[in-house]
């Protein structure tokens, strides 16, 4: 039953998909790769920087894990229309509620010693941001390169934090979608792994493991596969 529970957030995460986030300065190319991502175009993608204003998001799956992707406005410190700086504010919202974030950053611009958020001592790393989007809870965060098809002399290094991509040309993408998937779930189940899919079968697992007898363990044990067909029938329907 420990077990099982121990993978009670994976199963919360089948109900409520994992939220990835794309974020970056104007015109990094975050729309290109969101559409990349899901092989269809969702957002309007013009040269033009700041073409996304609102956040624009869509539901995904990816190797069979659902993902909702969260396209962003363009973060940038010196913003002044009312409508960027809305959009901006926006993003730094849904950065805090992000399981994963997506820096995307212009291939052109790339400097491997920035921080993708930067930090109070480098003045000159990336976009201001708000305190909330720093990712005090250890959410994780990956550094996307993309347009590395407009730099065809120069090569990035890639590694567990940096990954290269070209939103034109498809480059680069499929080792996204693979490393999404190792960044949210480092830890995947095999096959036959029981997973509880609802907060009622999760608390049923932790009343198995806390029972202080073999009667009420068996009690438990039997809520637990009466919410477990309940669930079965109602997916079914």
């Amino acid at each position: 039953a420990r077990e099982i529970l121990a993978r009670g957030e994976l199963g919360r995460h089948l109900q409520q998909p994992w939220r990835v986030v794309l974020a970056g300065r104007p015109n990094v190319g975050k729309s290109s790769l969101i559409n990349a991502l899901l092989g269809y175009r969702r957002s309007i993608t013009m040269d033009q920087p700041g073409t996304t204003r609102d956040v624009l998001e869509a539901r995904t799956m990816i190797d069979g894990w659902p993902i909702r992707l969260s396209d962003t406005a363009g973060i940038r410190g010196d913003a002044e229309s009312p409508i960027e700086v809305a959009g901006i504010a926006a993003a730094g919202r849904e950065l805090a509620e992000a399981d994963l974030v997506l820096w995307v950053e212009d291939a052109t611009d790339f400097t491997a010693s920035v921080s993708p958020l930067g930090t109070p001592s480098e003045p000159s790393a990336g976009v201001p941001m708000a305190d909330s989007a720093r990712r005090p809870d250890g959410s994780a965060e990956l550094r996307v390169i993309n347009k590395i098809d407009q730099l065809p002399q120069r090569e990035i290094a890639e590694s567990a934090a940096v990954i290269a991509t070209s939103a034109a040309t498809g480059q680069g993408i499929e080792s996204l979608r693979r490393r999404i998937v190792e960044i949210l779930i480092p830890d995947l189940p095999q096959p036959g792994d029981a997973v509880p899919l609802t907060p009622r079968q999760e608390a049923c697992l932790r009343q198995i493991t806390e029972a202080k007898d073999a009667e009420s363990c068996q009690q438990w044990i039997w809520q637990l596969g009466y919410e477990a067909d309940q669930n079965a029938a109602a997916t079914a329907t």
